[in-house]
């Protein structure tokens, strides 16, 4: 209504970088896209490496990256429940919508009955359930060239969660109409994120960078947002970076000037 455009199915391909400045961007098509101001919300290792290029990047920037890591990786079952008397008195165990449960050999599974939350999540009479749980990213990197050898892996790894699942939700399987499996391939083939990392960098603090993204990357015109600004990551520091910058950005446009902008600097500074 005021003139944008969203621009779907096409990724971006590169952020176009000129004097130090971004000038908008190039999509996978290979059209331009001016702009006064990029703002990213993409996971920022995939934006800096290969969105803005490593010819652009501090040393001392590139030297943070390569000490940190991002946040595990996961693989999850998404299942489609067909209700029932003896499957309704199971989900009674669900007090809230996400369970962590020990399974008998000590390892632990992660379940969420998402339409408990949120009966719209299913059609009536029916459930929505995640098994899952955290996974190295590593252990699957392999398989990226093995698609036969990753189909058995994803298959026999579906089944052992469900198993668990099982152990916490008696006679489950009985009742599935739907089944999806995610790997952390799948992960980092939806959302482009390093690693296929879930929330951000990494939760141990020596993993995790601390960026001052005006100090660290002094590219005018260009700013980032989402979980891997501050860390931790999660919802809230995507909601608030959003928020951040935009006002940022109305403030200059109301100065109506764009030969030079302050960049920003971390929340509380």
């Amino acid at each position: 209504e005021h003139g944008g455009q969203i621009h779907l199915g096409r990724a971006v391909e590169r952020i176009r970088v000129e004097d130090g400045a971004t000038v908008g961007v190039t999509l996978a098509d290979g059209s331009d896209v001016p702009a006064r101001w990029v703002v990213s919300a993409a996971d920022l290792h995939h934006a800096c490496f290969d969105l803005i290029g490593r010819q652009h990047l501090p040393p001392s920037l590139v030297a943070k990256f390569d000490s940190t890591r991002p946040s595990e990786s996961a693989f999850a079952v998404y299942l489609g429940l067909r209700g029932g008397s003896e499957l309704d008195r199971a989900l009674e165990r669900f007090q809230t919508s996400h369970v962590c449960f020990s399974c008998a050999d000590g390892e632990y599974v992660q379940l969420a009955l998402l339409s408990k939350d949120d009966p719209t999540a299913a059609p009536p009479g029916k459930h929505a359930l995640f098994v899952g749980g955290l996974v190295a990213y590593s252990e699957w990197e392999p398989f990226k060239n093995d698609r036969s050898g990753y189909r058995a892996r994803k298959t026999a790894v579906a089944d052992d969660l469900l198993a668990r699942a099982e152990e916490f939700i008696p006679g489950l399987r009985a009742h599935i109409d739907f089944h999806d499996a995610a790997s952390p391939l799948t992960y980092e083939r939806y959302t482009r994120n390093w690693q296929a990392g879930t929330a951000g960098w990494n939760w141990d603090p020596k993993l995790a960078p601390r960026f001052r993204l005006s100090h660290d990357l002094p590219l005018e015109r260009f700013y980032a947002v989402g979980h891997y600004v501050f860390n931790p990551g999660g919802v809230p520091t995507a909601m608030i970076t959003a928020w951040h910058i935009a006002r940022e950005i109305l403030k200059q446009r109301g100065a109506q000037s764009t030969e030079h902008f302050e960049p920003y600097s971390v929340l509380g500074e």
